[in-house]
């Protein structure tokens, strides 16, 4: 009886002493997950791109930057890059960073490679326009509209791309006659969420702001 007692004892002692073990370890893969898990970035830390157009002239794409986040643009297309900024960003060239406003935009050569960070705590939408071709120089120009103003000779004869900063939502009406006449075609409505893009088709357009507060976005011609 005794010997039985003594196995029964040792058996729970044993059974005791592995659930311990398990404990510790279980213990020491949490404590190994959680060191672990700062080192991995989350996804919504980490810039990422989307494409939005793609097409004979421009693959057009936009990249999210949270706060806090970099991101590095290559201007990898054969006439080099357009880019939009729909917020602040800070961008480094070789003389260091420069502060970009909402709206801020520019060109790079073939080749060229900048780094952009969002010092804040939102996030930033960067519009990136990869001009596969082009036969003559992109005119680039930033348009501010209030409520109801209208942008007369918004674009004069060649295929153009809106970049949208705010939310824009405009009439659009174009030219159907000769340069020398004008014959308007019946108005369109063009709505682009901000960090968005559209294409407008070659001809003389007349642009009218829908909303009742200012709006801004970017028009590159070709």
């Amino acid at each position: 009886q005794d010997r039985h007692e003594l196995l029964r004892s040792w058996k729970q002692i044993t059974l005791l002493t592995g659930d311990r073990v398990l404990m510790e370890i279980g213990r020491t893969i949490v404590v190994l997950i959680a060191v672990a898990l700062p080192m991995v970035p989350r996804t919504d830390d980490v810039a990422r791109a989307t494409l939005l157009l793609d097409g004979p002239k421009a693959r057009v794409r936009d990249v999210y930057i949270p706060g806090g986040a970099s991101y590095t643009l290559h201007a990898n297309a054969a006439k080099g890059a357009v880019w939009v900024v729909s917020g602040p960003l800070e961008m480094r060239d070789n003389m260091g960073f420069r502060s970009l406003l909402p709206g801020g935009t520019g060109t790079l050569p073939a080749g060229a490679v900048r780094e952009l960070r969002n010092t804040g705590k939102g996030v930033v939408t960067l519009v990136v326009i990869d001009v596969k071709s082009a036969t003559q120089e992109l005119t680039v120009q930033t348009c501010d509209l209030t409520a109801g103003q209208a942008l007369e000779e918004a674009s004069e004869a060649n295929d153009t791309l809106i970049v949208a900063v705010t939310l824009v939502r405009l009439e659009d009406v174009w030219n159907l006659a000769e340069e020398d006449k004008w014959v308007p075609s019946r108005p369109v409505e063009i709505s682009i969420p901000s960090g968005s893009a559209q294409w407008v088709l070659e001809g003389t357009h007349h642009f009218r702001n829908l909303l009742g507060h200012s709006v801004r976005f970017v028009t590159v011609e070709w």
